[in-house]
């Protein structure tokens, strides 16, 4: 099987269609969106390798600042934004059968 990693969504899509690759594999939020406008296709695979997390970054050290923005989102968190977040921005852009756990770190 060949896999062809791209950086870029459109040479990523050329390349798959012209039949240079048995398959996708990039970050899920991008995959997602490309399977709902790619009739057909599925994610059989939701996750490869180690989960990152795109996360605001802190300086070492920085425990205030660290503690606050933990704080911050466990407050979205328990009071639903950021799940109502999902569902307003990237949901629409999903097919219906993705799972927003594949996503978000406390759905």
């Amino acid at each position: 099987m060949n896999c062809w990693p791209y950086k870029k969504t459109q040479k990523l899509s050329k390349r798959y269609w012209m039949a240079r690759g048995a398959a996708l594999a990039h970050d899920n939020t991008l995959i997602f969106g490309w399977i709902k406008d790619n009739l057909g296709f599925v994610a059989r695979v939701e996750a490869i390798g180690n989960q990152d997390t795109i996360a605001p970054a802190v300086a070492k050290g920085n425990t205030a600042l660290l503690e606050w923005v933990n704080e911050e989102i466990d407050t979205l968190n328990n009071d639903g934004f950021i799940a109502d977040a999902y569902k307003k921005t990237l949901a629409p852009a999903f097919s219906s059968n993705i799972d927003p756990a594949s996503v978000l770190i406390n759905p």
